[in-house]
């Protein structure tokens, strides 16, 4: 596994790109370069409508919409949703086939036994009925193991440095760990299953 972080100063650099169209297509020729070192390849957006959510859903297969499901995070979906369309239309005027949305995934989710049976069933029901979106078959639970590992840190000198964990690795060294790696190997599944079924 390769890992290649962003950085906030890439905010500085943006305004220059939006004026260079090949700015567009440098992460899909990027890719196309080491296409035959890697199975898959996944991009992490921010969550905003910008050049950086822009290059990537050009770039990408698929879309994978992660959501509390909560209302106010409900309200950013149809935008979510005219975005895909309009990097669908650039998509297919420049020969590419379209975007699929793999669906909507219900992440930091409580573990509150009363939300899970009375509320969470309706938030979830509004994605599809509501939004017209697909919803993932997996959910990832808010766990005190899962905050943890993306907190660690290393100290270097006098520096604290952030060195967030995978939830993989994190189990190795901390039991309560189980049930989020399990998630996460569940998805990993599902998302396998459903490029497979594409």
């Amino acid at each position: 596994i390769d890992v290649i972080p962003s950085h906030i100063d890439l905010l500085q650099h943006q305004d220059v790109l939006k004026n260079i169209s090949a700015s567009r297509f440098r992460l899909t020729t990027k890719l196309k370069e080491v296409e035959a070192n890697y199975d898959i390849v996944i991009i992490d957006t921010p969550p905003s409508r910008d050049l950086y959510a822009e290059i990537p859903l050009i770039t990408a297969n698929y879309l994978i919409i992660p959501s509390d499901l909560k209302p106010f995070a409900n309200q950013g979906l149809t935008n979510v949703k005219q975005l895909v369309k309009e990097v669908n239309e650039f998509r297919a005027s420049s020969g590419q086939s379209l975007l699929k949305i793999m669906g909507v995934l219900p992440c930091k989710i409580s573990t509150n036994a009363q939300y899970q049976k009375y509320v969470l069933p309706r938030q979830m029901f509004v994605i599809p009925d509501k939004y017209d979106l697909p919803l993932m078959d997996n959910v990832i639970f808010e766990r005190t193991a899962l905050a943890q590992c993306l907190n660690e840190t290393i100290t270097v000198g006098d520096l604290e440095i952030p060195n967030p964990q995978s939830i993989f690795k994190y189990e190795e060294t901390h039991a309560n760990a189980g049930q989020s790696a399990t998630e996460f190997e569940s998805l990993a599944e599902e998302v396998l299953s459903k490029m497979a079924i594409n």
